[in-house]
């Protein structure tokens, strides 16, 4: 028996019949990507674990091999489970853990920092052991002074050592004799003036501050020329005497100068004729005074209508020409009026060459569109105004990455798929219109958490084995088919009520005091091993009866003003320490005769204005605040002696001084209020008349008879009487005697 044994543990030896001895290399073949398969003679297969580490390693990756997959790399976890800390990782140094900064830009905050719940914040604490200031933070401690305001304007107040208002009455005497002095917890100090009236219109009363009332006569002078000046029981009047400045002249307005020196001062002013209507000439006749006469606007042009308005005179509106045919053009000239011309033929034309263009009695010019249509689906058609009928290729392009686009000159577009396979096991492939082919990676599930799913573009979907370590001293762990890793908080209860029970991943368990401050202004905390915090309420009682008391949990005793409203706006509310809320009746008098004053409990005062009225609507009815209803009788007075003057229905009647006498041979006139009655005078200066009156008919004048003498015409002149001539008796016939 041949010993073909070489020694050598990296061949297989073996015998063959024909050849002898073999020595076929060993095969060290794992099937493991994570192993590096050499043979030594010495020892046989060895198997070294690769090294997967780069020489451009990234510090912030734990890099390790997977059995089937090879060399894989994954971020390292840098959470240090420490709330206080920011994780983060340098690719230089790795881990990087930095403090906190727990500032909250907060002045009324203590900033502090737990590892569990990480920053948070204690309110600072502002008190001034002061008991009349109220304590609190806002951006920075304040202390705002309590408000001791009663709403009453008659007390001074203020807040004592204890902490409670104090309310003293003020003193309201101004020393002045002209007023009455009193106070209203409304409006303060109150000073009526004292009301000096001797009930004498002709004195001016006054009151002095140191002396009270005092009474001096009024001065009537009104400084106008134009009036005489008195004074009477009604008070100043002034009679006018401007009626002694009539001119009669019809064209000037009569005026007394009311500063003038003289009394009266007369001056004349040329009345103003103008009627304010430019349609009329203005003039002035002395005796019959404005005249107003129309205005020719006829501007002898048969292309305006002509008017006239008051307000701007004469207007040439032009005529319009409208012969209602929109094909003639329309016009006017000023002799011969309206006239129509038929347009031309390229009045119509709008240079449009996508339109045809002709002219309608009743519509004007008509521009209709003419049709491009080549019947062809591949082309777009289209006028142009300048050059006529456009086409132009029509765009097939449906705007989708997964088409072939082309079009057929019967049919019109067509669009034809493409083909979008990527021959890659990994992905499944599909098309999108808008980005094209798609190749969406496959996700490899095999059902089981503790798999690391991996995919070979090849042979598809590959399996390797997670690890669950989390390098946490707070957990155990272990990896469930379903859950995949499960990491198991173990247990630092100390029982120990007052301690917290944490765990720090990097450090385990520690036990650090419970903080019981409940945040709670109103209890005092504090903690027992067995039951753990405590607090208990404080007492916020300050014994006065205008306050109420509740304890806010973050500003701690808030003591509340009482609010003394009864609803009755007829009482002053206050409060008494002792007592409580009072209330006390509201004065409503407003020292006004002219108002009647009630109290209403919903609206408060009401001081209503009387009513003055004598039902007589010839008085003036006033009402004097410190008199009350006045009526003065209405003064009919139109300064004119001439006239009965007197008031009907509140209506001022003035009639003229009847002074007729039933004489026609006077003249009746009134003058200063005197009926004067002088003699006509009815001498018409005729010496030929004789003149006499009788008193129904009035002036007579009789044709006095010339005295008869023989042979002699007689005849009369009104200037100088009766003239005789010697009468002639020629009959000019000369066969006749003259007798």
């Amino acid at each position: 028996h041949v010993d073909c044994d070489d020694d050598n543990y990296c061949t297989d030896d073996s015998c063959h019949v024909l050849y002898g001895c073999q020595h076929d290399p060993v095969d060290c073949d794992d099937t493991n990507d994570c192993t590096q398969d050499t043979c030594d003679d010495d020892d046989g297969c060895v198997y070294t674990a690769v090294n997967c580490i780069p020489d451009d390693k990234d510090a912030c990756s734990d890099y390790f091999c997977i059995e089937g997959y090879g060399c894989s790399s994954s971020f390292i976890d840098c959470d240090d489970n420490d709330a206080c800390t920011s994780d983060d990782c340098d690719s230089s140094v790795g881990c990087v853990n930095d403090l906190v900064n727990c500032d909250d830009y907060d002045d009324c905050t203590v900033d502090l920092c737990d590892c569990l719940i990480g920053c948070y914040h204690k309110p600072k604490e502002c008190d001034d052991d002061d008991p009349c200031t109220v304590d609190e933070c806002v951006s920075e401690c304040t202390y705002t002074p309590v408000d001791c305001d009663d709403q009453d304007l008659c007390t001074d107040e203020h807040c004592d050592d204890t902490g409670r208002c104090v309310y003293v009455d003020i003193s309201c005497d101004d020393e002045d004799e002209c007023t009455d002095d009193d106070c209203f917890a409304d409006v303060g100090c109150t000073y009526k003036p004292v009301v000096c009236d001797d009930d004498d219109v002709c004195t001016d009363d006054t009151c002095l501050s140191s002396s009270g009332c005092s009474y001096t006569s009024v001065d009537c002078d009104d400084g106008n020329a134009c009036t005489r000046d008195l004074c009477n029981a009604d008070g100043c009047y002034h009679d006018d005497i401007t009626s002694e400045c009539d001119d009669y002249d019809a064209c000037t307005d009569n005026y007394c100068d009311e500063s003038g020196a003289s009394s009266p001062s007369c001056y004349y002013v040329e009345t103003d004729c103008d009627d304010d209507d430019a349609c009329t000439d203005d003039g002035c006749d002395e005796d019959t005074g404005c005249f107003n006469t129309p205005v020719d606007c006829d501007d002898s042009n048969m292309c305006t209508d002509d008017d006239c308005f008051a307000d701007f005179g004469c207007t040439y509106k032009p005529v319009v020409c409208d012969d209602n045919n929109e094909c003639t053009e329309d016009w006017c000239t000023p002799y011969d009026g309206c006239g129509y011309t038929p347009v031309d033929d390229d009045y119509c034309d709008d240079y449009n060459q996508c339109t045809d263009d002709t002219c309608d009695e009743d519509e004007g010019c008509v521009h209709t569109s003419i049709d491009c249509d080549d019947y062809d689906k591949c082309t777009d058609e289209y006028c142009d105004s300048a050059e006529g009928c456009v086409v132009a290729d029509h765009n097939c392009d449906d705007y989708s990455e997964c088409t072939d686009d082309s079009c057929d000159p019967l049919k019109g577009c067509e669009h034809h798929p493409i083909e979008c396979d990527d021959e890659d096991k990994c992905t499944v492939d599909s098309c999108d219109t808008a980005t094209g082919c798609q190749y969406t990676p496959v996700k490899c599930f095999s059902g089981s958490a503790c798999v690391f799913d991996t995919c070979d573009p090849k042979v598809g979907c590959k399996k390797d084995e997670v690890h669950c370590d989390d390098g946490n001293y707070c957990t155990t762990d272990e990896c469930d088919n379903e859950e995949g890793c499960v990491h198991k908080t173990i247990s630092c209860d100390d029982e120990d009520a007052c301690t917290q029970d944490i765990c720090n991943p990097v450090c385990g368990c520690n036990h650090p005091d419970v903080d019981c401050d409940d945040d709670d202004e109103c209890t005092s905390d504090s903690c027992d091993p067995t039951k753990g915090c405590k607090h208990e309420q404080v007492d916020c009682n300050d014994g006065s009866a205008c306050t109420t008391e509740e304890c806010d949990s973050t500003l701690g005793c808030v003591y509340t003003t009482v609010e003394c409203f009864d609803s009755d706006e007829c009482t002053d509310d206050s409060c008494d320490i002792e007592r409580g809320c009072q209330f006390d009746t509201v004065h409503c008098d407003d020292y006004d005769e002219c108002t009647h004053d009630v109290c209403d409990t919903e609206t408060g005062c009401v001081n209503t204005p009387i009513v003055c009225d004598d039902d007589d609507e010839c008085t003036d009815n006033t009402c004097d605040e410190y008199k009350g209803c006045v009526y003065v009788e209405r003064v009919c007075d139109d300064y004119d002696a001439c006239t009965t003057d007197e008031c009907d229905d509140g209506l001022c009647t003035f009639t003229d001084v009847d002074c007729n006498d039933d004489d026609e041979c006077t003249i009746d006139v009134c003058d200063n209020g005197e009926c004067t009655n002088t003699d006509v005078d009815c001498c018409d200066d005729n010496v030929c008349t004789l003149d006499d009156c009788d008193s129904d008919t009035g002036c007579t004048h009789t044709m006095l008879p010339c005295e008869y003498i023989i042979c002699h015409d007689s005849s009369c002149d009104p200037t100088t009487g009766c003239s005789y001539t010697e009468t002639v008796c020629d009959d000019y016939d000369p066969y006749s005697a003259l007798i």
